[in-house]
């Protein structure tokens, strides 16, 4: 099976303290994807131009853009200017993607500290993001982020049923959480219609964190048959990206040069399988 793989810039990059892009400029060639999917931090706001402007003028190919993982957390706010802000930073994140050439925006409707539990409040404005995401040309796809009042799929079938517009970005480590992987690829409503436009590729053992600290295991370092779940998708005939997300940097924010290394290594072998 031939894959489009992409790989995240969340490798090379950690939000709020480790995001300078230039080490994107200097060590996403090494990663050998077909393109990158770009991780996009609120720490870019003031300055977010020269970053893209940089990112725009080298030799990479950005697919997909990751928005402001914070958004999420806006739009379930009840507060109506923290709702306003985020439906704000959802068009800068746009207009961000649409000058890199990346066709698709990853957007979390919910997110800490906010998360699902009103989930009302996030669906309320998802039509909003879809429309401005509309208007950059950008397919906005939303993420199967873990939630609190409800399961990743049972959360993306409100928001399917709230704005048929919506897509999806189905994330292995996350479903999986929710003991959900075999049932994305299972769930006929969720393959209607071309709704899947994304997938995160990542595995996962039973555990988000580890001291604190998010854990990303590349495949094979956790317990998920993801062949399996790569094979569902061949069958659903999904022929859209998918992103390995990892990280090749230590807890203290330098770069793991053989981390990053098999981290390559697990792109050429998803690119061959």
């Amino acid at each position: 099976m031939s894959l489009t793989v992409l790989c995240s810039t969340g490798v090379l990059t950690r939000g709020p303290d480790h995001t300078d892009h230039k080490v994107i400029l200097e060590h996403a060639p090494k990663l050998g994807a077909a393109a990158l999917e770009l991780a996009l931090y609120s720490e870019w706001y003031g300055h977010l131009d020269e970053v893209v402007g940089d990112l725009g003028q080298a030799d990479l190919t950005f697919r997909a853009v990751h928005a402001d993982k914070a958004i999420g957390s806006g739009l379930g706010s009840e507060e109506p200017d923290e709702a306003d802000e985020a439906l704000a930073l959802v068009e800068v994140n746009c207009r961000a993607a649409a000058a890199l050439g990346a066709k698709t925006l990853v957007l979390h409707l919910w997110e800490y500290p906010t998360t699902d539990v009103q989930i009302e409040r996030n669906l309320e404005r998802l039509p909003t993001c879809l429309d401005t995401a509309e208007a950059y040309n950008v397919a906005l796809a939303v993420e199967t982020v873990p939630g609190q009042a409800g399961t990743t799929l049972s959360n993306i079938r409100l928001a399917l049923e709230r704005d048929p517009r919506c897509g999806v970005t189905l994330d292995t480590e996350f479903l999986a959480f929710h003991g959900e992987l075999a049932e994305s690829i299972a769930a006929d409503w969720l393959w209607a219609d071309g709704r899947v436009r994304h997938v995160h590729l990542k595995d996962f053992d039973g555990r988000l964190r580890e001291q604190g600290r998010r854990r990303y295991l590349l495949p094979g370092e956790g317990k998920l048959d993801l062949q399996g779940f790569l094979s569902g998708l061949a069958q659903r005939g999904y022929n859209g990206g998918v992103t390995l997300e990892a990280t090749a940097l230590t807890p203290t924010g330098e770069l793991d040069e053989a981390r990053l290394e098999q981290v390559a290594a697990a792109v050429r072998q998803l690119s061959g399988s």
